[in-house]
């Protein structure tokens, strides 16, 4: 066997961010926009009842005009059909899932419960899963 992919010896549940901020399936979205400017995430986990039911980002805000988006809720322009990641599976796969999709951040799901979140996959956790590996290879 060949020499290990960095990402190969890191699992999401090592870097996954574990404090999700999540949004309600009513919320409208004027309300998200402030969730945008004030966190500066690209794109949030709608959760309704502690079941994940979508993923909203910037960019479906986006689609909707400017005076719509007092009476339009989240639910409305969701993702529903999400690509997730379980806390066990390696970073490699977290980021081939979110290469193959084009998404920029990946739920992270109980693998016997995938409406349960318990983190979420960001770029910026990707980088931070970089630097471990790298420290684990080079010792």
């Amino acid at each position: 066997m060949g020499r290990p992919y960095a990402l190969d010896v890191i699992t999401v549940e090592e870097v996954m961010t574990r404090n999700v901020i999540t949004v309600p399936s009513d919320m409208p979205i004027a309300a998200l926009e402030i969730m945008f400017e004030e966190y500066g995430h690209m794109g949030y986990p709608i959760v309704e009842k502690d079941r994940l039911v979508g993923i909203v980002t910037l960019s479906d805000v986006q689609k909707v005009p400017s005076e719509k988006r007092g009476e339009t809720r989240v639910i409305e322009i969701a993702s529903k059909n999400l690509i997730v990641a379980y806390p066990d599976e390696t970073m490699r796969e977290a980021l081939d899932k979110m290469y193959k999709h084009n998404v920029g951040r990946l739920p992270v799901v109980e693998r016997n419960n995938p409406q349960r979140i318990v983190g979420i996959i960001s770029k910026k956790d990707i980088l931070r899963a970089f630097e471990i590996a790298t420290g684990r290879i080079i010792e």
